[in-house]
Formats: structure tokens, sequence, C-alpha cells
């Protein structure tokens, strides 16, 4: 499915997408299709937020870490998608993790 364009809100993408992960599922009752459909839907979701972080390519020193079940492409319904942000200074990464925390609460 394709990232969300600017009319198209990544909350409406989120929810459309996870519509037809619970309909793929309810169809064909695959838990494993599911969790590795759910994950990539975060992947995809924490992708655009991080390219909203002013640099093209993110905040250059940092990155973005899927960790725990997330991490592993297993996403249940209802579980959190945990992400760890690292920074080479921690100046840049207090500005650049509050701009991406600022930018998942919105969602």
């Amino acid at each position: 499915m394709a990232v969300p364009s600017q009319e198209y809100s990544l909350r409406e993408f989120y929810a459309t997408r996870s519509a037809w992960i619970r309909q793929a599922f309810d169809a064909s009752a695959d838990g494993r299709a599911d969790v590795r459909q759910r994950a990539g839907l975060v992947d995809e979701v924490a992708a655009q937020l991080w390219r909203q972080i002013p640099e093209p390519e993110g905040p250059a020193g940092c990155c973005l870490l899927a960790i725990g079940g997330y991490g592993s492409s297993v996403l249940f319904p209802g579980s959190d998608g945990d992400l760890l942000f690292l920074c080479a200074g921690s100046s840049q990464e207090e500005q650049h993790a509050e701009s991406f925390k600022h930018a998942c609460r919105e969602l």
C-alpha cells in the first residue's frame, strides 16, 4: 500500500490499513500474516514520521530502531510498537526525539 499523501493524513492511513489487516485476518485466520502486516504498518508510519523531521533522511547522526516484539516483526493487535531513538550527541538527541514524540502523539 502506498505511503499517505498530504491530503490523506497519517491517522487516516493507519486506520484504513488497520481495518484492511483486520478484514484479511477475519477472512484467513492467518495469525502469522496478521502480526507481520501490523509490524509492517507501524514500519510505514514510523518511516513517514521520521521523514517529517526537517532533515531529508532524518536527523544526521541519529537513528530510529524497532525493538521488542515489534523489532522482530511481530506486533499483536493492541500492542505498542517499541522504538529506540539514538543520536551521537545528547543535545541533538533531545531536540529530535521531542519532535518525533510530538508527531507520534498527533496520531
